[in-house]
């Protein structure tokens, strides 16, 4: 704060104040200015201490500039009859008048036009006049005072510009009014042509559109050829235009025809497009039909294979896209029959693609086209299904259906459009019923890949934003209970974000934690003290326990491990778990076959394939809709279907009895375990995801791959630091003692190194870290004679410089017999 405003005084001038005390001098006018003092200000003058060219700040204004600028009235009537420039300028080119008018000084401004007669035609410079500052900043009063003095209100500044153009450019609606009644023109056009309704169309002021229309603006072209509504529609001023088509309804066309062009920006257009279809019901109509029309004159262009595919794709996807969200809680299109004609061309179109299929080239050429408008119709058929994402349209589904084998045809010739324009049906189950033989014959690769991605975009929206990650500390001595309670305090949105994991009391922490916390949990669930599980029949995977419920809290711990199964997929960690075939059957929604029994009990799967090859009203079997089997030394029936027990089986209904039988022998006996587990799941992936893998691939991606080649290994290591290279020998030894292990100590090794046991699918190219993937690496200790150390975090391996090849074997199979689980030597 400048000094002078602390500075009161009420008597004359000190006597020591000189002219060449300039801070002094400045404190003493603008004392006076402020207080509008005149007796301070005319001892100033008298005593020469001031004078017209005394200036003040950058902007070099004088003492008159500055009464103008305060409102000092008695200050400037005394500089201006002392001989001060009324029309003095500034650096800017303002003058004391500009500065009077813009701060609203009523006084000051009739004192310097009316007394003093300053010259009201001068401009900054901006080319702005005294009544273009009064318009710009809204003075209405001030400025039909002004113009009552004889000021001519049809004065423009150096572009042209019209007090009209200036007040509509800030929407001061009230003098807008004021410059109407004194008769200012509403259609003036500055130097680029453009009028006052070119400017409130462009920025946004409705209550000046309004205003302007009222009293005669139209429509006229400026410099760039643009009306004032293509203004308003560029810059989606949706009320303006609403005004715009209100005022002149042949409008609409012109509204049309622009935001349903690919030129236009969309979600600009469709703003428009919304806010004026919720105005007025003649508006929606107008709207939507002559969308219908065009989205159908584009489909049918799309669709005609003489037609350049390139350039009609944008203008259906558009339109498509358009109509879809217009037809979204707004419109009920029964008058248009838009189902019936879209249905009515796409069948034709799918008629002809089935008729052409034995043509390579004509079907390669017509599927991208009907994909295409498939995809269109499936987004107008959606668009009514408001707040049912995950439902299918009936009619779409209906349709799909009748096409199905026409569809697995389109993305046989076109299969990257299940990514593209087709991924809708990865959006619903009942889609994934009719697409799904069609989208296993892709690559598995490809398969993963887009899992991978939908899953990180559909988490991407859930992730609960941490500036640290989530941090779940559990105990290693009793893992499961403890993972399970923490797991459970973190809410969806924690889930999809990196979470670390660390061990009460222990210093370890990183990427490499958390890969041993899911591969120490992949063994606990497995525990025979926890009942969870038991060795299935093949001796090499593991079923749901059937008694499991002698563990009081099972069902809390199935769903637990239904969780931990979908957060490996979501963090893409393997767990090295040997669930069976069926179990992850049910995790796809899909029912067991004689030939998943056949795995587990071959005698079992003969018998019920012998009742479906022969007539067993023949047999004389006498079997019922029922079943028996052990638990804790009893014998219990259990019935297939309600009164099953009472029901027989006969030759007509056997193949469902069969089929309730492979369930029960697979599923239903541990039903509740596997729904629990499923329930789990399905929290953090949704189940439609995963049916884009067959159950042998998802087991696959979960458990990683066991089988650990050795080539694959050294093939995808990078050695660092000095002393270590690919032809070291004591590299040579490292992979020479490898090759030497079982697969079982490879494992040992690979979880020592990595913190995993598995490998991720595609081997160790695809190891990942915390920062994605990084390729697993040697590097050589400090100090000789060490045991090998490992950075699980970054993949790495350290080995010390050994005198023999025995040597570092020995050291091997020490770190492993104590480190392979723990940081200890991390």
């Amino acid at each position: 704060m400048f000094s002078w405003m602390k500075f009161r005084r009420s008597s004359a001038l000190p006597d020591d104040v000189q002219a060449d005390d300039i801070h002094k001098i400045i404190e003493l006018v603008m004392d006076a200015i402020v207080k509008d003092n005149e007796t301070t200000m005319r001892e100033l003058v008298e005593r020469n201490l001031i004078d017209d060219d005394f200036r003040i700040g950058r902007s070099k204004r004088s003492v008159i500039h500055l009464a103008a600028s305060f409102g000092a009235t008695n200050c400037l009537r005394l500089l201006a009859k002392r001989g001060f420039d009324v029309n003095s300028k500034d650096i800017g080119q303002v003058t004391p008048l500009h500065l009077a008018a813009r701060n609203g000084h009523k006084a000051c401004v009739k004192a310097l036009v009316a007394d003093f007669h300053a010259d009201t035609t001068l401009t900054d410079c901006n080319g702005f006049t005294v009544l273009h500052w009064l318009a710009s900043n809204g003075r209405t009063q001030l400025l039909n005072h002004t113009l009552l003095l004889g000021l001519n209100c049809d004065v423009i500044d150096t572009h042209g510009q019209t007090l009209l153009h200036v007040a509509c450019h800030s929407g001061h609606a009230a003098t807008v009014e004021q410059l109407i009644e004194h008769g200012i023109d509403v259609n003036a056009q500055d130097n680029n042509f453009m009028t006052a309704l070119h400017s409130v169309c462009k920025f946004g002021q409705p209550v000046c559109a309004s205003a302007l229309l009222k009293h005669g603006a139209i429509q006229l072209l400026d410099k760039e050829g643009k009306l004032p509504i293509n203004h308003a529609l560029e810059n989606g001023q949706k009320e303006c235009v609403l005004l715009l088509v209100e005022h002149v309804p042949e409008l609409m066309s012109h509204v049309l025809k622009y935001t349903l062009s690919t030129t236009a920006d969309f979600e600009t257009s469709l703003a428009v497009l919304k806010h004026l279809c919720t105005s007025r019901n003649s508006f929606t109509q107008a709207v939507v039909k002559e969308t219908v029309s065009c989205t159908l004159l584009s489909g049918q262009k799309l669709l005609c294979t003489s037609g350049e595919f390139a350039e009609v794709v944008p203008s259906f996807r558009r339109l498509a896209l358009l109509l879809s969200q217009l037809l979204a809680g707004i419109w009920n299109d029964d008058e248009l029959k838009l189902d019936d004609m879209l249905l009515q061309l796409l069948d034709r179109e799918v008629d002809t693609l089935q008729q052409r299929e034995r043509q390579a080239a004509s079907t390669e050429e017509l599927a991208p086209r009907i994909m295409l408008a498939v995809r269109g119709m499936y987004q107008l058929f959606q668009a009514r299904m408001a707040g049912s994402a995950r439902e299918c349209s009936g009619r779409f589904l209906e349709f799909a259906q009748s096409h199905a084998s026409a569809f697995h045809e389109l993305v046989r010739v076109c299969p990257s459009a299940l990514l593209e324009d087709f991924d809708f049906v990865l959006n619903h189950q009942e889609l994934m019923k009719v697409f799904r033989p069609a989208v296993l014959q892709q690559p598995f690769s490809s398969r993963r890949q887009w899992f991978n991605e939908r899953l990180s975009a559909l988490h991407e929206q859930t992730a609960t934003p941490h500036p640290d990650a989530p941090v779940l500390i559990v105990d290693r001595n009793n893992l499961l209970q403890s993972s399970c309670e923490r797991l459970k305090a973190l809410d969806r949105g924690d889930v999809a974000t990196p979470f670390a994991i660390e061990f009460r009391d222990e210093a370890g922490h990183g990427h490499g934690v958390k890969r041993e916390w899911f591969a120490l949990l992949s063994k606990e669930i497995f525990n025979p003290d926890y009942a969870l599980f038991e060795l299935s029949p093949d001796g090499q995977s593991y079923v749901p326990n059937i008694n499991s419920s002698v563990n009081p809290d099972h069902l809390s711990y199935f769903h637990f491990v239904g969780r931990i199964l979908a957060l490996s997929l979501l963090h893409q960690q393997t767990l090295p778990v040997r669930l069976s075939l069926p179990v992850y059957k049910h995790l796809l929604g899909l029912p067991p076959t004689i030939q998943d029994v056949a795995m587990f009990d071959a005698t079992y799967a003969q018998s019920l394939e012998w009742m479906l090859g022969n007539n067993i009203d023949d047999a004389g079997l006498e079997m019922t809709f029922s079943v028996e089997h052990a638990a804790f030394g009893d014998v219990l029936e259990e019935e297939l279907i309600p009164n099953g027990k009472h029901i027989p089986v006969t030759e007509e209904n056997k193949r469902g009895y069969v089929q309730m039988l492979c369930e029960w022998k697979m599923t239903k006996a541990v039903s509740a375990q596997l729904n629990a587990m499923s329930g789990g799941f399905s929290e953090y992936i949704p189940p439609v995801l995963v049916q884009l893998f067959r159950e042998e691939e998802l087991a696959l991606i979960i458990s990683g791959e066991t089988n650990i080649d050795v080539n694959d290994w050294r093939q995808h290591t990078e050695y660092r630091l000095v002393g270590f290279d690919s032809e070291d020998e004591v590299v040579d030894w490292f992979w020479e003692c490898v090759g030497e292990l079982s697969q079982e100590k490879r494992s040992l090794l690979l979880q020592f190194a990595t913190g995993s046991p598995t490998l991720p699918v595609g081997g160790f190219e695809f190891i990942p870290t915390s920062d994605g993937m990084a390729k697993f690496t040697i590097a050589r200790t400090t100090t000789d004679h060490d045991l090998p150390t490992a950075s699980t975090c970054f993949n790495l391996l350290r080995l010390a410089q050994y005198d023999s090849k025995d040597e570092l074997r020995t050291a091997l199979d020490t770190a492993l017999s104590y480190g392979a689980e723990g940081f200890s030597f991390a």
